[in-house]
Parts: C-alpha cells; sequence; structure tokens
C-alpha cells in the first residue's frame, strides 16, 4: 500500500488578504512614527543635514556605488527570510515592517524639510524606484516568513522545495532589474536636480 503524502495547506485567499491588510496598517503606522520623529528635528540641525545630504548627492550623482546599492535593494528581502526560518519571526517580523516604514519616512521627511521644493525631487530620487521594487517584495516575503514562522512555532518543518525556492528566485531577479535601474538612472536624475536648486 502507497503511503499517502501530506502535503501542506495553502494559506486561502482572504487569510493571505488579511496578513496583507495587516503587515499594511503596520508598515504605515511605522511610515507616521517617522514623520513625527522627522518633526522633532531642530533647525539648526536641518542646517547640518542639508550640507550633508547635498555632499551626499553630489556623490552619487557621478556615479552610484553598486556594492551600496546592491545592500539597500537585498539587504531587507534577506532579514525577512530568514526571520521566517525561526520560531519567533512570528512576532519580529510585523516589528521589522513597522522599522521599514519608519525609516523610509524619516529618510524622506529630512530630505523634503532640509532641502525645500528639491529635497521632494531628490526624496523621489533617492527612494522612488527603489520603493517600487523594494516594497513589493518586502510585503510578499514579510507574508511568507510569517506564515512560515507560524508553522515553527506550531512544531512543524519546513523544507525547501520548489514552492519556496520559486518565489525567492522570482523576488531576486525583480530586485536586480532594480538595482540596474537606479545605477543606471538615478545618477542623473541627481545632477539634473542639482543643476537646478544649486
Amino acid at each position: 500500500m502507497f503511503k499517502r503524502r501530506h502535503i501542506p495547506r495553502m494559506p486561502s485567499a482572504s487569510k493571505l488578504r488579511t496578513d496583507y491588510l495587516v503587515l499594511c496598517a503596520l508598515f504605515l503606522c511605522g511610515v507616521l512614527l517617522g514623520h513625527l520623529a522627522g518633526s522633532l528635528i531642530s533647525r539648526e540641525q536641518y542646517g547640518e543635514l542639508s550640507d550633508y545630504l547635498l555632499h551626499y548627492v553630489r556623490g552619487n550623482a557621478d556615479a552610484a556605488a553598486l556594492g551600496s546599492v546592491f545592500f539597500a535593494y537585498f539587504r531587507d528581502a534577506v532579514v525577512l527570510v530568514l526571520l521566517g526560518a525561526v520560531a519567533w519571526g512570528v512576532w519580529t517580523v510585523p516589528l521589522y515592517m513597522v522599522g521599514q516604514g519608519f525609516f523610509l519616512a524619516f529618510a524622506v521627511h529630512c530630505f523634503t524639510s532640509a532641502l525645500g521644493r528639491g529635497g521632494v525631487s531628490l526624496a523621489f530620487a533617492a527612494f522612488g524606484i527603489r520603493c517600487l521594487f523594494i516594497l513589493p517584495c518586502s510585503f510578499y516575503l514579510a507574508s511568507r516568513s510569517r506564515t512560515a514562522a507560524k508553522r515553527l512555532r506550531r512544531g512543524g518543518r519546513s523544507k525547501p522545495d520548489r514552492s519556496t525556492v520559486y518565489p525567492l528566485a522570482v523576488c531576486a531577479i525583480i530586485l536586480l532589474i532594480g538595482c540596474v535601474i537606479e545605477l543606471s538612472l538615478v545618477p542623473r536624475f541627481y545632477s539634473l536636480i542639482l543643476n537646478r536648486i544649486t
């Protein structure tokens, strides 16, 4: 007699939708906290920050650093996958999404407050393209990692197979495409914006 293979049940569409809504709400909480934290910076500090940001942008207008771009694109994905491999990822994945929203909003707030109108354009150049690629992958991986962590918490095992490796490969390809686009376009955007505001 053949033994019946146990196939793990896939989460239902409504369950996935709920997970995404929870993660989005947590991310937005982080965005709000980041905006509030940015508003606590004094005007004198914004003066120093303005000089630093312009120096940073001028350096990246010549050529974006390959290593820093790859790190920025793959950092969140790697952390989220690792958090899905431990049982306490159930709690740390949502906290990580709050932190991601916080640091994004704080950085954008610093750009716009320190550099005025030009800061809005620079913030879009610095984070706009990046967010188009990173955020969808982050939400997707956060949902999968949280589900995997829940399974581990209940005493189950999660062995890598095609259903786990294939989505990771797709996310890696998406992030690589984002890296190539950022490396080729963002320095040009920086140069155009700097010519207008300086």
